[in-house]
């Protein structure tokens, strides 16, 4: 490795300097040591003349060491000012080579605290660019909020919207569907969502799906979903055909992405005047059956076999199940931020402390029951932030009259 050489002084001309001195003294002697009578009368005059020459060239010498000097000083304090401004640059980025020649005598030297016009310059346009960049990038996360609140409203308003009125005209004895629900997104906006489907006047089927992720990218694959779902809505009577053709349509769609995307989904289509509901699963967990004149909290019972989730396969075929409807059952349809929410202690909720809160509060009212299992779930986490979007839907199966009056 090449050492830093420190920079050398200018060296003072003694040679011709000296060499001129020891003219004049060897004349100067061997004059004064002649006889007066023998001394030529020239010889004051030659030593008049040597004095002079000799003064002379001392004064040139003196004088071009002098202005050589000064230049010299003036250079080595530029180059000097240059290249501390260099290291200080150049070591930024390279601490541990600083380190290793803060030892050395030269750099020891520099004065970090000089600053050569140049540098003023350098660090003025810096500070400068550095601001326009700041209020640039203030202005871009300005807009990008205000189009994410945005995207909140839009998808809180979706979600939000009036339920179905299933049958559209209540007749006394015969079923009827009520419909509650609650989603809190762990971001501004989430992957997780639902759509309710009026079909006819007696019919209505309830999509939830869960997509991969959470944050806007889950957010505009749920909005594909849901223009999907509505161009498909002339099929949604039929749950299995329905999910196959959304599948289809999702996979297209997905294949022109250069990321891996998908969404467990579950579709539930109730009847209220054949008083059967199907149902067709994508990857999705099994929704809960409430059966309120019995106590007893269940789960539906998933198709078979099982399909894979929406996405993944374009081929994939999908299977459906039935059940009976009858007054005073409850259907809980959630995701997977339910019961996969941690506390501190990195501990889950898990599905039996789900499974534990609705037998607790079985009797009580459908909307009371999700109250419940928010406030179960807040108490749970002891104020960390959910990972994960958090949505639960219920169908309630009643033959009571609308509490509207219908």
């Amino acid at each position: 490795m090449n050492r830093l050489r420190q920079p050398s002084r200018l060296a003072i001309p003694w040679l011709p300097i000296l060499a001129v001195a020891m003219m004049c003294a060897a004349y100067f002697v061997l004059l004064f040591s002649m006889d007066e009578a023998v001394r030529p009368p020239w010889g004051g005059w030659l030593g008049a003349a040597l004095g002079v020459l000799g003064g002379g060239l001392l004064a040139w010498f003196v004088q071009r060491h002098l202005r050589k000097l000064r230049e010299g000083a003036l250079a080595e304090n530029a180059t000097r000012d240059a290249g501390q401004w260099v290291a200080r640059v150049a070591f930024a980025k390279h601490p541990e080579r600083a380190r290793l020649l803060q030892a050395h005598p030269w750099l020891a030297s520099l004065d970090s605290t000089s600053a050569t016009p140049i540098q003023k310059e350098l660090d003025r346009w810096y500070a400068e660019m550095k601001s326009g960049l700041m209020d640039q990038a203030q202005v871009m996360s300005q807009e990008m909020e205000r189009d994410l609140q945005l995207a909140t409203e839009f998808q809180q308003a979706f979600l939000n919207r009036a339920y179905p009125e299933v049958p559209s005209v209540y007749i006394d004895g015969r079923l009827r569907l009520e419909f509650n629900h609650v989603y809190r997104p762990a971001m501004a906006v989430g992957g997780d969502f639902f759509d309710l489907i009026a079909i006819g006047t007696d019919c209505a089927g309830l999509f939830i799906t869960d997509v991969m992720g959470h944050g806007v990218r889950s957010a505009l694959i749920t909005a594909i979903l849901r223009a999907l779902i509505a161009e498909l809505t002339p099929q949604a009577r039929n749950a299995p055909y329905f999910m196959e053709h959304l599948n289809k349509e999702f996979c297209d769609i997905l294949q022109t992405m250069p990321s891996t995307n998908f969404a467990s989904a579950f579709y539930f289509v109730a009847d209220t005047t054949s008083r059967i509901a199907t149902y067709a699963n994508a990857g999705h967990l099994p929704p809960y059956l409430l059966n309120r004149s019995r106590a007893k909290v269940g789960k539906m019972s998933l198709p078979q076999p099982k399909s894979v989730a929406l996405g993944l396969l374009d081929t994939e075929k999908f299977s459906g199940e039935t059940v009976r409807l009858h007054d005073g059952q409850t259907f809980l349809f959630y995701t997977d931020g339910l019961y996969e929410c941690t506390n501190p202690d990195g501990e889950e909720f898990g599905l039996h402390r789900v499974e534990k809160v609705l037998q607790q509060n079985i009797y009580k009212s459908t909307g009371d029951i999700l109250k419940a299992m928010v406030v179960a779930v807040n108490e749970f986490v002891r104020g960390e932030p959910l990972a994960d979007d958090l949505c639960m839907v219920a169908i309630d199966v009643t033959t009571s009259p609308p509490k509207n009056g219908g």
